[in-house]
């Protein structure tokens, strides 16, 4: 039998994440490892390493912080209202350094707006929860010619 490759999903912790954009996929690939063992490794990271507060109040806990991330394979970057918030940039900057590393890169609803705040969806097109498709394109216009 050959050997399978792992691939790390990385899912992106920060205060007022939407807990469902974090279980959800976390569920799907969970699932699909357990039909195909050897195929998945699920890890969270938050910046620091430290707990964060969903938008629902729940605490999700980081398996490491995102500075001692290896590159992941598929890195997944939810929404929820912290993707909103004014203190966002650190998450900014690193996604920014570090999100064109990955394999596979991918957002579940709002968290197309830290993306697209990184840069990382300049010249291509992109689409979140239809409330905030207006403020996607409005604060993240397109820019052509940009990777």
């Amino acid at each position: 039998m050959a050997q399978r490759t792992v691939h790390t999903v990385l899912v992106v912790l920060f205060d007022g994440v939407q807990s469902l954009d974090v279980t959800g996929p976390v569920e799907v690939f969970a699932g699909a490892e357990r039909h195909t063992p050897g195929t998945y490794r699920i890890r969270t990271a938050s910046l620091d390493g430290a707990p964060v507060r969903t938008s629902s109040g729940l605490t999700l806990l980081a398996d490491e912080a995102l500075t001692r991330v290896r590159e992941p394979h598929t890195l997944l970057v939810p929404g929820g209202r912290g993707t909103r918030r004014p203190d966002a940039a650190p998450l900014t900057d690193w996604l920014r350094v570090n999100a064109p590393r990955a394999e596979r890169l991918v957002s579940v609803c709002t968290g197309a707006m830290l993306l697209a705040a990184a840069g990382l969806l300049d010249g291509r097109r992109a689409t979140t929860h239809w409330a905030y498709c207006d403020r996607l394109a409005r604060d993240h216009p397109a820019r052509p010619g940009r990777p």
